[in-house]
């Protein structure tokens, strides 16, 4: 019995003829939808062929079925001579011992034939499959093209409203022009009756404007008045803030107060709105004289080494502000500063004098601006 499937095999690797699909054939069917008539032409030229080879592999394998029992009645009557030869086979061990070594290749042969047989079986599947596929998307490619048919239809219906459309618009533009016709008929006699009213309106036009000139005219007098009075006034205000008073002077030099003196400060460095007279009271007793009532802003800094130094600003001999010079020391110098705004009346004093005994240094000033 082996020696007869060894035949089998041998023959069936003899007859057989087909071709292999190897499963890693990628068969991709992206793009199916925008397939063009060539590619739908050649696709049709692939399944033909693939039918014919089908078919061509189908006759092969009757072929081989026939072979295959011929091979079986011959082997059958080999076998039954092989069995009355028995004795003599036992005697040709050699040449059996190459029989046996062919058995073995034919075996070989037989087996590979065998999973040759089954790749082209998966391939044969796999290849019903794609022809499964470029059926659905034939089929699909033939919905297209109904929708596609039926676009073209409401198209064509769409185009025949418009054309039916143009048709009415011509005969409403006739109308439109035959209107236009008689609009302008009627606007030569409104032009003719426009002439009339507009030389009524020019005369009325003329009037008015000589009228609105003399008009123009008295309040463009009256403006001028008002804006030279507006400017004198601003002139004067102007003038009155030129002389406000403005006065800045410090100490000429460094000395020792004992309390209750009279600081004077000699160097003036900035004199403005205040009249000789309080000029030279200033610079004689160190207080001053307010000749503009008003309000003031007042301020002075004072420069000493003396720790615990007191001064005060007295108003008309009374004190309304004081410092004190906390951190002073020997060889260090601190500055101390009042600043305060107050409101003075014509011959109102001010002026600064130490409630301690102190070394007051030239840096230290005092000034007074007249605000309003």
């Amino acid at each position: 019995m082996s020696l007869i499937t060894n035949l089998v095999v041998f023959v069936f690797s003899i007859r057989c003829n087909g071709f292999l699909l190897d499963d890693r054939t990628n068969l991709t069917t992206k793009g199916v939808s925008t397939l063009s008539e060539g590619h739908f032409a050649m696709l049709l030229g692939l399944l033909a062929e693939e039918k014919q080879s089908r078919l061509k592999l189908e006759r092969q394998v009757e072929q081989m079925q026939r072979e295959l029992l011929s091979t079986q009645r011959g082997v059958t009557e080999v076998f039954h001579t092989a069995k009355s030869n028995n004795e003599i086979l036992t005697l040709q061990n050699g040449t059996m011992e190459n029989t046996d070594s062919n058995y073995v290749d034919l075996k070989k042969k037989y087996n590979l034939l065998q999973n040759a047989f089954n790749e082209l079986k998966v391939n044969y599947s796999i290849l019903e499959r794609f022809y499964h596929r470029m059926e659905n998307n034939i089929d699909k490619l033939r919905n297209e093209t109904n929708e596609l048919q039926q676009d073209i239809q409401a198209t064509n219906y769409k185009l025949s409203s418009v054309v039916n459309d143009v048709n009415a618009r011509k005969q409403d533009f006739l109308a439109l022009y035959n209107k236009a016709d008689k609009t302008e008929k009627e606007m030569t006699n409104v032009s003719a009756s426009f002439q009339h009213q507009f030389g009524l309106l020019t005369a009325n036009y003329n009037a008015t404007i000589t009228q609105l000139e003399s008009s123009v005219q008295t309040q463009i007098d009256t403006l001028q008045h008002t804006q030279n009075i507006e400017a004198q006034q601003v002139q004067q205000l102007l003038s009155k803030h030129a002389n406000r008073v403005a006065l800045t002077t410090c100490d000429g030099g460094s000395r020792h107060l004992s309390s209750g003196s009279m600081i004077m400060f000699k160097n003036v460095y900035t004199l403005n709105g205040i009249n000789s007279t309080a000029k030279a009271t200033y610079e004689s007793s160190g207080k001053f004289t307010c000749d503009k009532p008003g309000l003031y802003l007042i301020a002075t800094f004072i420069m000493t080494e003396t720790n615990e130094a007191i001064l005060a600003v007295y108003k008309n001999d009374a004190e309304i502000k004081h410092m004190r010079a906390y951190y002073a020391t020997n060889g260090h110098f601190q500055t101390s500063t009042i600043v305060f705004f107050d409101s003075l009346k014509q011959h109102d004093t001010i002026y600064i004098r130490p409630v301690t005994q102190m070394f007051m240094r030239y840096e230290s000033c005092f000034s007074v601006l007249q605000i309003v």
